[in-house]
């Protein structure tokens, strides 16, 4: 069926010509943007994905709050310290914690629309399957 392949490349040209760019524009302007440390106040367990921290920080005397975008096992602990984030100077109620998601993950999510392609393409080149192991 040559219908799969071809979704296939389709979804993986979309992912990297279009949600690459999304990520890799974040990353560039979250780049620009100041850093501070934040308290963690509380967050959110997510079971196995981990937890999202909720904080504070303080910039030029106002206190502003935030919520993590990437959740991780470790900020389970750090309840009461402090940690790494980023603000938009001109608007600080558009925070994040520092990630190094922001600097690699496009990189990632263009491997995948790659991966996608790929598939696609050995999938109409090999309509009956790719022998791995043993006669077909």
């Amino acid at each position: 069926m040559i219908i799969v392949p071809i979704l296939f490349i389709v979804v993986g040209v979309l992912v990297s010509l279009v949600l690459a760019p999304v990520v890799f524009a974040t990353m560039r302007a979250k780049a620009t943007w100041s850093r501070t440390m934040a308290r963690v106040e509380s967050t959110d367990d997510l079971g196995d994905d981990g937890h999202v921290p909720h904080y504070t920080f303080t910039v030029a005397g106002a206190v502003y709050s935030g919520r993590g975008s990437i959740s991780a096992t470790s900020y389970k602990r750090t309840i009461g310290t402090d940690i790494p984030i980023v603000y938009d100077p001109s608007d600080p109620r558009k925070n994040d914690v520092s990630s190094s998601f922001w600097r690699h993950g496009w990189l990632a999510i263009l491997a995948l629309g790659l991966i996608f392609v790929a598939m696609g393409i050995c999938g109409l080149y090999y309509p009956n399957g790719i022998v791995v192991f043993g006669n077909p």
